[in-house]
């Protein structure tokens, strides 16, 4: 099992439209594919997580530096993962376009750590969500 994880700045010249067909069709791709994960899109910026097998996520990856309507790719993590972080969260890969979906998710994730199922590469994703690890 594989993941990587970046966040990166959308186009300003997206419309609310294209960037929400853009989301859709990312989640349907992905769960064609049986790729893990969430995609977050927030003041302007995406959250992406995918998890599955190194070279198909290799590949996507690759694919999505080089799409137009984004910029300033940062790479938050790209590791084997021991265990997947989202294999468990909604058993797919999962769009999160309300606070309430952001709330489940941090909930989800401080629940994984709790009971020790958590690896390392998901903590690098707290200052992204906001989230206090401690608490």
């Amino acid at each position: 099992m594989y993941s990587i994880a970046y966040i990166s700045r959308a186009n300003e010249t997206l419309t609310d439209y294209e960037i929400h067909e853009m989301l859709l069709s990312s989640e349907r791709r992905n769960n064609l594919f049986g790729i893990k994960g969430i995609l977050l899109f927030k003041d302007g910026n995406f959250l992406q997580v995918l998890e599955g097998d190194q070279n198909q996520i290799q590949e996507l990856y690759d694919k999505i530096c080089e799409d137009s309507r984004h910029s300033n790719i940062y790479e938050i993590f790209n590791t084997e993962l021991r265990s997947p972080i989202f294999n468990e969260y909604n058993s797919k890969f999962n769009l999160i376009t309300s606070s309430f979906e952001l709330a489940s998710l941090k909930m989800f994730l401080k629940r994984q750590k709790r009971y020790g199922a958590f690896n390392t590469s998901a903590e690098e994703l707290e200052p992204f969500l906001g989230m206090n690890w401690l608490t």
